[in-house]
Order: C-alpha cells, then structure tokens, then sequence
C-alpha cells in the first residue's frame, strides 16, 4: 500500500490528500491527528490551494504537532494568500519557538519587502544568511538576489550590485540575475557592462523576452537602430509564445514605431 508520504514524494498528490485524509479519521488520539493534518498541509501548499492548507496548519498547531513547523507552513499559506500580516505573525511565532530557522526569516523578510518595510526586510534578510550557511548555497543565491532587489527599491544601487555580483559567482546560470544587473550598470552609465550581461541572459534563457526588450532598448539608445529591431522583433515572438499578449502588442508597437523612424531616415 503507498502512503501518503510515498505519494507526495513523487508528486501523486491526490492520493497524498487521501491517504492522509484516511490517517486523520483513523487517528485514535489527538497527536496522531495533528502530525495527519501536518503532513496534508505540505500537500496543500504543493497544491497552492491556500485556504485549506491554513486549516491543516490550524489543526496541527492546535494538536501540538510540531508548532514552529506548522507556523511556518502557515504563514507560507497566508503569504500565498496574500495575508501578509497574519504571514508576518506566523514567521515571527516561529522565530520565537526557533530563532535559527533561515527559512523563517527568509520569508519574514519577504513579507516585510511586499509591505514597503525595507530596512526590516533587509535585517531578516542578514539574519537568513548567518543561519543558512555556506552549506546551502541555493537557498543563499535567492536570499542575495532577493535582499538585491530590496536595495535597488531602497536606492541603494552599490549594495545591490554586490549582491548580485555574489549571485552571478555562486550560480553562473542565474539568468535573471545578469538581467537585474544590466540595469543597474545602465544607471550608472556603463553601456558596455549592460551589454555583456544582456547577452550572458539571452544566451541562459533564450526564450524569455525581457532580456530581449531591454537589449533593444539598450540598443535604440545608442542609435543602433536595426540592431534594436532585430531584439524586439524576439522579443515580440517570445512574450507571444508565452501566452503575454498585452507584452507582444506592446512590443510590436515599438517595432512598428522605431521602423516608421528607419524608413524617414532611409
């Protein structure tokens, strides 16, 4: 017989919900129905279906099973949800029960970025790091992009290129990553530096469309006219193969435009 963790582990999760749904009816006493709730609410979460996730949670948390855990997929649930204060309380109850849990303050800090509260997301953003380690590099690329992004909203452009100079040397595939930063040398003037890494984001994920768009508008801007076509043209095809329509109408626009300008100057 599969189990309902045999189940999630390889992705079958409606027989996931009904083996632990099976657990919870038959549990004989309260823990036994708690760590049941506990475990389908990682299927919800997987699930994205949000509201019954926070009342899995719930009921762990009420059963004692595991409650620094179960505030944690809770407030991932409300995050989801878009409840970013009772979010904010989940993460910060399991800082309280666990103060070296990296994950909770990861999210805490993402919450507080969401709510315009940079210099606190910043700090669970440091704090993420201490307790994530060198041991776990993924989860440090994300921290060092996401706390970047906070930086480049604060105004800090200095803090954010080094963040992402970070993510670019632990995961030199970080295609969104080489994207963010061209911004940032675009700001500060350095064309060449924008170019070089428009190109490394094009060359890790050819078939997104904002590396494309930026590139033509790099492009237009040093009056490289048929080479900013040719980059918008892609990115046209590539925001129409993704299903953003709004993006490829938009693009095509621009397309139209800057031709119309090509055939005055012809």
């Amino acid at each position: 017989m599969v189990t309902g963790a045999q189940a999630f582990e390889r992705g079958d999760y409606d027989l996931a919900i009904a083996a632990f749904s099976q657990a919870i009816g038959q549990a004989d006493r309260p823990s036994g129905r708690a760590a049941a709730h506990a475990n389908r609410c990682r299927v919800y979460l997987a699930m994205q279906q949000w509201p019954a996730a926070i009342a899995d949670c719930t009921q762990a948390i009420a059963g004692q099973a595991d409650p620094a855990l179960a505030y944690l997929h809770r407030g991932l649930a409300y995050r989801g949800l878009g409840d970013l204060p009772r979010a904010d309380r989940d993460f910060s109850m399991v800082l309280d029960l666990t103060p070296v849990d990296g994950r909770a303050w990861y999210n805490r800090g993402l919450v507080r970025a969401s709510q315009g509260q940079s210099t606190a997301a910043i700090a669970d953003f440091n704090h993420a790091l201490v307790q994530f380690g060198a041991m776990t590099l993924p989860e440090l690329v994300q921290v060092y992009y996401d706390r970047a992004i906070v930086w480049l909203e604060m105004g800090n452009p200095t803090q954010a290129l080094r963040d992402l100079d970070r993510v670019v040397r632990y995961d030199p595939r970080h295609a969104t990553a080489f994207h963010s930063r061209s911004r940032i040398w675009q700001s500060l003037g350095q064309m060449d530096q924008a170019r070089t890494d428009l190109d490394r984001a094009i060359a890790l994920a050819p078939m997104a469309g904002g590396p494309y768009l930026e590139r033509g508008s790099l492009n237009h801007r040093l009056h490289c006219l048929g080479a900013a076509i040719a980059d918008l043209e892609c990115a046209a095809r590539c925001f129409h193969d993704c299903g953003d329509l709004a993006a490829y109408e938009s693009v095509v626009a621009l397309i139209r435009q800057l031709q119309s300008h090509q055939t005055e100057i012809g």
